[in-house]
Formats: structure tokens, sequence, C-alpha cells
């Protein structure tokens, strides 16, 4: 994974004001999300609700890896500081994805020691909802970079990249959750190919579907078919 030098973590918002379709929105000055220095930060995400408020999660390089996340109101103003994802300072946590549902709740899932992909459920206001818990389900080989992409009841899906032992390949996972974070079935591959590199880049998800895209390819399926078929 490439770490980049970047000693404080910043970002620049846009708020879209009302007006014509070829009306640019202004831009807010850039303003500081990490709190913390020295150290190196990246692998940041950003969720956004459609009143522009958000939640930005990223990872930090110190003494060890840490996972952290800050909420915002539209107009950039932080409500509280940086909050660590878990309060146990190892293993290692790094790669962050993050989604929220229409009432706010938001979940954040990470690569840990590249191990395990796990996860954490909060409320609107950044209280944790439960605790972390184990999204991959395999104990042999690695995995790494997780996506999560929520629809607005806070039913979430989890993709990640999966390196079996000794055949140089990967593989594309994907895992489904309810509102509650309760697991629908066991983690399932999304290709039908077993060699190669598959790798998922992208996806997201509605009521009724979900959608994705790995390398040069892209994959549907529909939410009831999954939850039936990955049992």
């Amino acid at each position: 994974m490439a770490r980049r030098p970047n000693l404080i973590l910043f970002a620049s918002a846009a708020v879209a004001l009302v007006g014509t379709a070829c009306q640019l929105p202004p831009f807010l000055p850039e303003f500081q999300i990490s709190t913390s220095d020295p150290g190196y930060n990246s692998a940041e995400d950003v969720a956004m609700s459609d009143q522009g408020d958000f939640v930005v999660t990223w990872g930090e390089f110190n003494l060890d890896s840490e996972v952290f996340g800050r909420r915002f109101a539209a107009s950039t103003s932080p409500f509280g500081g940086p909050f660590p994802v878990n309060a146990n300072t190892t293993p290692s946590r790094e790669t962050p994805s993050i989604a929220r549902d229409a009432e706010g709740r938001f979940v954040i899932v990470w690569s840990e020691d590249d191990t395990g992909i796990w996860g954490q459920r909060f409320a609107s206001d950044g209280t944790p909802l439960g605790d972390n818990f184990q999204i991959s389900l395999s104990t042999t080989g690695s995995v790494a970079k997780p996506h999560v992409a929520s629809d607005p009841s806070g039913n979430f899906v989890v993709t990640w990249t999966s390196y079996p032992p000794g055949i140089g390949s990967s593989e594309a996972v994907a895992r489904r959750y309810d509102s509650h974070g309760a697991p629908f079935a066991d983690e399932f591959p999304v290709s039908v190919y077993t060699t190669g590199f598959q790798s998922p880049r992208a996806h997201t998800r509605c009521e009724n579907a979900a959608v994705g895209a790995r390398t040069s390819t892209s994959y549907l399926w529909p939410a009831s078919s999954v939850k039936d078929t990955a049992a």
C-alpha cells in the first residue's frame, strides 16, 4: 500500500447553491480534519448526507496504524474531535471505507493486519452501535482493500480482495448485512472466475439491488437473490 507523507489531513469542501445547471458551486476554504502531528495520514474516505453534513475516515500511521473518523456540519464546522473506530491500539488497522444511511447512521470498515476485514456501526451522533465485528471469515491467506455501501434503510454490503495462499491470484469477495448489523449469510465470491486477479474497485446499492465494478468488468445482483443463493 502506498503511504504518502501527509503530516496533517486537509480537505476542501463544496456547498452547492440553488441555481442554474451551469452555476458552479462555491468552494469553502481548505480546513483541517486530523489533529495529530507528526505522522502519516492516508486512505481517507467520506460519506455525506443530502443536507451536506459529512463524516470523514482515514488511516493514521504513527507508532502503530489506526483508523479514525470525524463528523462535520455542512459549513465544515466539526462536531467534536477525531475518534478512533476502536479503543484498542493493536493490531494494525488501515484502508478504511465508510457509508451512511438516510437517518445519518454510518458504518466504517477496515483491513486489520491483512488477515481480517472488520467493521463498526455508529449512530448519527457518532455513538458506537455495538462492538467491532469481523466481516471476513477465511482464516488462510490475506485480505485487503475493503469497500462498503449502504442503502437508505441502513442495509449494507462490504466487498474486499482476498488472496488465497500459494496460488498467486486474488478474488473479489462480498458479504451483506441488514440495518442492525446482522449478516444475511456468509461471504461469497463476486466473480465466477477462479484464476487471475480479481479485485473490487467500487460498488453501490439501493433498496433492491447492489452493483459494483472490478477490473474491466461490472456485476449486478438483486438483493433478494444474493440473500438466497449465498446461504
